[in-house]
C-alpha cells in the first residue's frame, strides 16, 4: 500500500512537472523574441514563416528552450532554429543565445552576381564583401543593436566540394554575439558566379 501511494505521488509530481514546463514552451513560443526573429527573417529572405514548435529537456531544471520553424517561398525553403535561455520560472524573460539559419532547398538570397577577377583565389574576397554578408552583417546590427568588426572570410573544402565561411564579432556595451555565415559558389558563366547561402548562426557569446 506505501509503494502505491509513493507512485500516486511520483506520478502526480510529473504531471505537475510536464504541465509546468508546457506553459514555459506555449510562452516561448509566443514571446516577442520568437516573433520578431521570424518576421525579420521573412522580411530579410522574402519568405513566410510558420510559428514553429518550441522544445525543452527540462526547461525548469536547465533554464534552455529552443524553437524550430520553417520558412517557404516558391522554389526555396529554410529551416529555422532560435535557442534560448530564461530563468524566471513563472514570468520568464527570454534571451537569445543561438539562432541557425539553414537552406533545406532553393537559392536563400536575392539574385546577386558577380564578375570573376583575377586573382589567385577571388571567391574568398569576393565573399566578404559580398551583398550577402552585408545584409546579414546588417540584419544582425539592426536587430541586436550592436556593431560588428570586420570579419574574416575562409575556403573549407569538404567531399570535393569547396563551402565558403564568413565569421565575424559584434558586439555592443551590453551584448556580444559571433556571426557565422556559410555558402557555395554557383558558377553561372566563363567569368560570373553568384554565392548560394547553405546557413547561418548568430552564437552569443
Amino acid at each position: 500500500m506505501k509503494f502505491f501511494f509513493m507512485l500516486v505521488l511520483l506520478l502526480s509530481s510529473v504531471n505537475a512537472l510536464a504541465s509546468r514546463a508546457s506553459e514555459i514552451l506555449n510562452k516561448y513560443a509566443n514571446s516577442d523574441l520568437v516573433k520578431n526573429t521570424l518576421e525579420n527573417i521573412e522580411n530579410q529572405h522574402g519568405v513566410t514563416c510558420t510559428s514553429g514548435k518550441p522544445h525543452g529537456f527540462f526547461p525548469r531544471v536547465f533554464g534552455s528552450v529552443w524553437n524550430v520553424s520553417y520558412c517557404h517561398k516558391l522554389g526555396v525553403k529554410i529551416k529555422v532554429r532560435i535557442s534560448s535561455s530564461f530563468k524566471n520560472d513563472n514570468e520568464p524573460v527570454f534571451v537569445l543565445e543561438r539562432l541557425k539559419v539553414k537552406a533545406i532547398w532553393g537559392n536563400v538570397q536575392s539574385e546577386e552576381t558577380h564578375e570573376q577577377h583575377l586573382l589567385s583565389d577571388p571567391f574568398v574576397d569576393a565573399f566578404k564583401k559580398s551583398e550577402l554578408v552585408r545584409s546579414l552583417r546588417h540584419m544582425v546590427e539592426d536587430d541586436y543593436k550592436i556593431v560588428c568588426s570586420q570579419g574574416k572570410a575562409r575556403r573549407g573544402t569538404f567531399l570535393g566540394k569547396a563551402n565558403y565561411f564568413y565569421k565575424v564579432n559584434c558586439k555592443s556595451d551590453t551584448a556580444s554575439f559571433k556571426l557565422k555565415v556559410k555558402a557555395r559558389v554557383q558558377i553561372i558563366g566563363d567569368d560570373v558566379f553568384k554565392f548560394r547561402l547553405k546557413n547561418y548562426k548568430v552564437i552569443r557569446s
